[in-house]
């Protein structure tokens, strides 16, 4: 990568690879948080479960088009 020209010299390439190295961890940091968060959701009977969930949609979708009258 040096000899092609995207970097001026090694420091430059290592300095790079740093860089992608700590935003790969920043959004891996981020993922845990989103992770532990759901995880604390789900312990505290926040979440509900899918099968609900898409009966709820459907019974909602299929009222709402019985009201428009697409049957």
């Amino acid at each position: 990568m040096v000899q092609n020209g995207r970097y001026i010299n090694t420091s430059g390439l290592v300095r790079g690879g740093l860089r992608i190295i700590e935003a790969c961890e920043r959004r891996l940091a981020g993922l845990d948080r989103a992770l532990h968060s759901g995880r604390s959701e789900e312990a505290a009977g926040a979440l509900t479960p899918y099968d609900t969930l898409m009966n709820k949609l459907k019974q909602r979708y299929t009222r709402m088009a019985a009201e428009r009258g697409e049957d």
